[in-house]
Parts: C-alpha cells; structure tokens; sequence
C-alpha cells in the first residue's frame, strides 16, 4: 500500500512506539529497521518520532525470562542520525519533548514467539503462553495505554510476528496471542497483522513500513484537524 499523499499540516511529526522482545536477534532487527526508517527518512514529511522499547532476553535466563530492556528515541527533530546506530538512550516518559506531547498514532509489537511448556498441578505438562513474558506485561500493562486525547480514537495496533517455518503450526504462533491480550485490554485498537519468516524480506518490511506509515501521519493529521485551530496557525 503505497504512503497517502497527506502530508505533514501541522509542525510535529506522528508519533509511533515500537516494543519488541529478542533472543536469537531476528525480531529487534525487524524492529530496529523500523524505528530508523521512520524517523530519519529521506522526506522530511515522512519522519516520525518513534520510542522504541527493547527487551533483551540472554540465553541464561531464556526466552521467558527477565530481560535487560533497553528504551530509546529516535528523533530527528532534536538530534543528528549517528551512522550505524541512530537510537539515542532518552527516557522518553521524563524528558520533555518538542516535538509532540500526544497520544501515539500507532504501536508496533514485534513479537518472536518462543515455546514453553508448563507443569500442571497434576504433574501434566502442556504448551504454555508462546509471547515472551515480558511482552505479555508490556500488553497488560495500562501504563503502556495512554489514556486518548479524544472519545472514541481507536489506537492503530500493529502486530509484526518474526517466526520460523520450521515449527509448523507453530510459526508466528505470538501473533494471535499477542491480538487476543490486546483486544482483552484495550477495546478502542485497530489491529493490522503481519508475519515474517525469521527477518522476512525486503518488500516484506517496506510494506510494513509504508503501511506502519500511512496509517500514523492519517492518525495525526485527524487528530489535528480536532484540534479545532485554523488550519494556516500550523502552516
């Protein structure tokens, strides 16, 4: 789906925040291609300013356990891309920011999905949960859900799911999962799924991208078109 001809009106640039878990690296690069193409795009009318919030998971602890999480801002109204690694390690929530205090215009999940199996009391052991557990109390988490500047905005929810083919019907398994958490939570989302063998291609995450795009500057131009200001105060 190609990028909609809307264009940045107002002074600010959407606002997407991006969560992933990653063990073997596959789901935090899909997730990290994201934050950077969005916020220092070649157009400047389709920068974005995205918080990015990774959890590291270490072999040690394994892929349900407690992870060093690591939060970011890409944003290319306040600083230079650095090349190789533009993420610059900013409390988003405390540092005050120009470039928009809002709700975010979508929120992307890049979630791998990672199997356990669990021992009941009966001494059974069946599949457990297949989102690694920090994701899950990301979802639950109603921190995470800022509270929408307007009744009745549905939060744009993207769910990218890095899998393997290899486990059968267990490929990308998270994904309805991770859905099911989100519309038990959060009633006002629309969700847009996608599934990606390992890191998946490179049309395969442009089309994320345009599509993670699209909808974010559609979010915020709506948004601001509420706002109830003349359009030529923002121009």
């Amino acid at each position: 789906m190609p990028v909609p001809v809307i264009r940045h009106y107002h002074s600010v640039a959407p606002v997407v925040h991006i969560y992933t878990a990653s063990l073997s690296g596959n789901s935090a690069f899909v997730a990290k291609d994201l934050a950077s193409r969005l916020a220092y795009a070649k157009d400047p009318l389709k920068r974005c300013l995205v918080k990015y919030t990774e959890h590291r998971l270490t072999p040690d602890a394994g892929a349900h356990g407690t992870p060093v999480t690591v939060t970011s801002v890409y944003d290319s109204l306040r600083h230079a891309p650095t090349p190789g690694n533009p993420q610059h390690e900013v409390d988003v929530y405390n540092t005050p920011n120009p470039a928009k205090n809002a709700d975010p215009d979508a929120v992307v999940f890049v979630v791998p999905s990672y199997g356990q199996f669990v021992t009941l009391e009966d001494g059974s052991r069946v599949k457990g949960p297949m989102v690694p557990a920090c994701l899950r109390k990301n979802l639950t988490n109603q921190k995470l859900w800022p509270e929408p500047s307007y009744p009745n905005r549905p939060t744009p929810v993207f769910i990218v799911g890095s899998g393997n083919r290899t486990f059968g019907s267990d490929y990308c398994a998270a994904v309805p999962e991770t859905e099911g958490i989100i519309q038990t939570h959060q009633n006002q989302c629309r969700v847009y799924k996608h599934f990606l063998d390992l890191r998946g291609t490179q049309p395969e995450r442009d089309r994320i991208l345009n599509e993670v795009l699209g909808t974010a500057v559609r979010q915020a131009y709506a948004d601001f078109l509420r706002d109830e200001r003349p359009l030529y105060e923002k121009l």
